[in-house]
């Protein structure tokens, strides 16, 4: 239902005409939910599909220069959207399917996005309202155990 989840992942903190809200990625129920930072539920953005504004698996959540940007694991893509809801951009991800997971933006537009599945940190440019799929860039480290989970 409505200020309920089902799998929530990634929480954004921004500003949208003088109140401080919340963005939640809502992961199992494919939609974003909007809390003030007091946890009064404003509204729910986007539902199950492929289309613009829609989300399939949304994981990560970030907020820059007046837009939310949604990493999706299922989707295997990032979509730019206002923080009203309205869809803007989406930017398919080579990526492993269910891999996109964490994403934070700078304050300049700069976005990184973790590939949990291939070890990658890719990284867009948002400039005038448009993630710079030209500008994209991987980020690898190296992969291994490091250490054990008692």
């Amino acid at each position: 239902g409505v200020g309920q989840f089902d799998g929530p992942c990634g929480v954004a903190a921004f500003d949208e005409g003088g109140l401080s809200c919340l963005a939640v990625a809502d992961h199992c129920n494919h939609r974003l939910q909007l809390f003030t930072d007091s946890g009064t539920f404003v509204r729910a953005i986007g539902r199950q599909g492929s289309a613009p504004g829609h989300f399939f698996g949304p994981w990560g959540v970030a907020s820059t220069l007046g837009f939310l940007i949604v990493s999706e694991t299922a989707g295997r893509r990032v979509q730019v959207l206002t923080t009203a809801g309205t869809p803007l951009q989406l930017v398919n991800i080579s990526a492993a399917e269910f891999g996109l997971r964490a994403i934070c933006s700078s304050s300049d537009g700069t976005t990184y996005v973790a590939d949990y599945l291939t070890g990658e940190v890719h990284r867009l440019s948002l400039r005038e309202r448009q993630l710079q799929s030209s500008s994209t860039s991987k980020l690898t480290g190296q992969r291994g155990n490091q250490g054990s989970h008692q």
